[in-house]
């Protein structure tokens, strides 16, 4: 009776330790910080193509205060540019005399980030501008998978 007892033991343990490893594998990303502006990406349902949940994300800044910004995957493998921006043909053109530059501080270009590891939240310069950016899905680095001008805009509306 002992040794089925303890069998029995050793396959509770060893189920709870494999049901343990798969909820870790399938938790959702950490909870967003405060004055942190998290972003999750989506795979679209055409290969190479994506989603934002906020496709224009508003930010403010002061002299006590920064919002923040940090992206989430929500399956693949990406990378946010601010610096390699322009639009694929068929995509509006992005506005007549924009300079592209990163409002992140201190900058990095580009951002990867996937869905075990987000990036890291960035606070924003204090400079009032729009910054746009595209999103690359890395299984297909040399497009766009969500464009600058894509949804009228993908960017980074930073206020004061």
């Amino acid at each position: 009776m002992k040794i089925r007892q303890v069998g029995f033991g050793l396959l509770a343990l060893i189920g709870f330790g494999i049901a343990f490893g798969v909820g870790r594998h399938f938790q959702r990303p950490a909870t967003c910080p405060n004055n942190t502006r998290c972003i999750t990406v989506f795979a679209g349902n055409t290969a190479g193509k994506c989603y934002v949940d906020y496709p224009v994300a508003v930010l403010r800044y002061s002299d006590q205060n920064t919002d923040r910004v940090q992206w989430f995957s929500n399956g693949n493998k990406y990378s946010i540019t601010f610096l390699n921006i322009a639009p694929p043909a068929g995509f509006p053109p992005l506005p007549s005399g924009y300079t592209s530059e990163s409002p992140l501080a201190p900058p990095q270009e580009p951002v990867y980030f996937d869905s075990s590891n987000p990036s890291r939240a960035f606070n924003v310069k204090h400079k009032d501008k729009y910054y746009y950016y595209a999103i690359f899905d890395q299984s297909y680095p040399n497009s766009p998978c969500k464009a600058s001008t894509d949804d009228q805009d993908t960017g980074l509306n930073v206020k004061r």
